[in-house]
């Protein structure tokens, strides 16, 4: 039965290619009988595959399908497009897709180019036309889930995919294109954010694989995304590969570069990860819908496993609930105990966090009767603080390894957990014995970052200089004082790691009297940090005036805050500050009361100028 039923597969398509356009309507309805009377007289666990003709634009276009055994109603659907001059079966022996798909249980489709060469049309719609029928197709004949279409494509077909972000985001949820990029600038138009997963060999000799930074960049920016990605390196398997992950977008969106050491143009799927494995586990969270996917329907839509929260935060706690069945009643629980009871839509309330590790859980109850359940886990950092408790007054020496306490993503960003140096902390940040009795910040990646809240007595200017050492390069780093680029430092090639040597500012810098938090962003990899020192005029401290106010004096209301906050303190507001979570302006006023309605859902850090001093808070933002 099996050989009878690859006979007929070879016999309906071969007549669908010849005939369809005298009898496309008979030949449809031939089609589903005999697909009726084989799924009779067959086990329907058995795979459906084989080649298929779609009429475009009065043009029969190719496409293979592979529908996995035991395939459901109401699945997802990936679209995997080949490259310039290459065919529906070089695609599918490279990006091995059944072999997921069979396990997952969602529909493959791969096309055929249209034009010349097996090319695709990049810059116009006839391809994207094409890829809309697909879609509209398999939503026919498979009933599948119309919210989850992925696209994805190699070489030329990644071109498209990047393409398909701009002429189809209401069809497809998620892009995966692999050692593909379109050759312009970067833009996007979705009036959406965009989940993103590139793919690339670092030695790519066809499409150049350091212009795909200002894409997925451009991306994660068209998200709303944090600007410094949580960058992995795996080292176990050949050949070896670089994970960036930019998280905290919109609607828990994340855009994601894959970089394979040393790999040329080409699909991997053997090494440190398999690239088709990668992309479905990436795409599959994704749909239509604002928020990430929960596989039993349900989901928080904040807080996020991967949020960066402190003690004392009024996190917003939002659940979502999929499917076809209503829910009657959310129960929320903190750690077993119950925080919310409730009973209509939105299902979400609010918890003001404490220090430590707490597990986060919904119990929806259906309007059936039955039940579906999340949970998440998150951990709250202690506020950002001096390390040791007391800042260190300018000018003065900052020993690199004494940044602020307070945790990743908050005093410091590091790409893993880790302390490769297995010196003085022990908190993931890469500490090293610098030879000299002392310790420095070592194992450096570029991007990575560390804070230091200092203290100013009063107006003034200094030097900014540091030791710093890199066996393998030239090197630089920027220095920004609350989010404001102050200089940039560069050194040549030191001899070896344990040789320091001295760089400098180019010019002097002014910084205001208060509290300021300075931080030092790495550009370069394998930098190690000695110390920083700020130059300039001792000021006596008697001489001064108390400078700071405490923190606890200036209150925000209502926080977090929907259109507008206003603040409050006994001193004169000369001027208020909003900056994102990365240090972006995006208000400036002298007002106490803000408006904020034009701000997108998430964290800000609120600078208040008083006559005193400046104090900086944090405020949520929610729609």
């Amino acid at each position: 039965m099996q050989f009878l039923r690859q006979i007929l597969f070879v016999e309906l398509n071969y007549i669908n290619f010849t005939l369809e356009t005298y009898y496309s309507n008979n030949i449809k309805n031939m089609k589903k009988l005999i697909y009726s009377i084989l799924g009779s007289a067959l086990t329907v666990s058995v795979a459906q595959a084989g080649t298929e003709y779609i009429n475009v634009g009065g043009q029969n276009r190719q496409i293979y399908v592979h529908a996995p055994k035991g395939l459901t109603d109401n699945r997802p659907l990936l679209i995997s497009c080949h490259g310039m001059d290459q065919d529906i079966n070089y695609q599918r022996g490279m990006a091995q897709w059944e072999q997921v798909a069979d396990t997952a249980n969602f529909l493959v489709v791969y096309p055929g180019g249209g034009t010349g060469f097996s090319t695709w049309d990049i810059s116009g719609d006839k391809d994207a036309n094409f890829i809309s029928a697909i879609i509209d197709e398999m939503i026919k004949k498979y009933n599948i889930d119309k919210s989850r279409v992925y696209m994805s494509g190699f070489s030329m077909g990644g071109m498209l995919t990047y393409h398909l972000m701009n002429k189809l985001p209401d069809k497809i949820a998620a892009f995966a294109p692999v050692s593909g990029h379109l050759m312009g600038t970067p833009s996007y138009t979705a009036n959406r954010p965009l989940p993103l997963i590139h793919v690339h060999g670092t030695s790519d000799s066809v499409v150049n694989y350091e212009q795909s930074e200002s894409y997925v960049k451009k991306c994660a920016e068209h998200n709303k995304c944090n600007s410094n990605p949580v960058v992995t390196k795996y080292s176990n398997g050949n050949p070896s590969c670089t994970k960036e992950v930019w998280t905290d977008g919109e609607c828990e969106t994340e855009v994601v570069r894959i970089s394979f050491n040393g790999r040329d143009h080409e699909h991997n799927n053997s090494g440190a990860l398999h690239t088709s494995r990668e992309i479905w586990n990436f795409v599959k969270n994704y749909s239509l819908e604002c928020g990430k996917l929960g596989s039993s329907g349900i989901n928080f839509s904040s807080p996020s496993a991967s949020g960066k929260y402190s003690d004392g935060d009024i996190l917003p706690i939002s659940v979502k609930v999929g499917g076809k069945v209503e829910a009657k009643k959310i129960v929320i629980t903190v750690d077993g105990e119950e925080l919310a009871n409730l009973s209509s839509e939105p299902w979400s309330t609010e918890w003001t966090a404490t220090q430590g590790k707490h597990v986060v859980k919904a119990v929806a109850t259906m309007s059936d009767g039955s039940e579906m359940e999340v949970e998440t886990k998150i951990s709250v950092n202690a506020p950002q603080t001096p390390y040791g408790g007391k800042a260190p007054v300018m000018p003065d020496k900052i020993e690199a390894e004494n940044y602020d306490e307070g945790g990743d993503g908050f005093a410091f960003s590091d790409s893993d957990d880790k302390n490769e140096g297995k010196e003085y902390r022990n908190d993931g940040v890469d500490i090293v014995d610098n030879k000299k009795g002392d310790y420095a910040i070592g194992y450096t990646n570029s991007g990575e970052w560390l804070e230091y809240t200092v203290e100013v007595l009063k107006d003034a200017e200094f030097g900014i200089e540091a030791s710093a050492s890199n066996g393998s390069s030239s090197f630089d780093f920027d220095v920004l004082a609350d989010g404001t680029k102050l200089a940039t430092l560069s050194g040549e090639k030191t001899a070896d790691w344990d040789t320091y040597t001295m760089v400098k500012s180019k010019s002097k810098v002014s910084l205001t009297k208060g509290k300021h938090v300075i931080k030092v962003v790495f550009n370069t990899n394998y930098t190690n940090l000695d110390f920083i020192e700020f130059t300039g005029e001792k000021v006596d401290p008697t001489d001064v005036n108390d400078v700071m106010i405490d923190a606890k004096s200036v209150a925000i209301y209502p926080n977090p805050a929907r259109n507008e906050f206003t603040v409050e303190t006994a001193s004169t507001i000369k001027n208020i500050r909003v900056m994102t979570m990365t240090g972006v302006e995006v208000i400036v006023s002298d007002k106490k009361t803000v408006d904020v309605s034009n701000l997108s859902s998430g964290y800000y850090f609120v600078e208040v100028t008083t006559d005193d001093a400046v104090v900086v808070k944090k405020v949520i933002v929610i729609r």
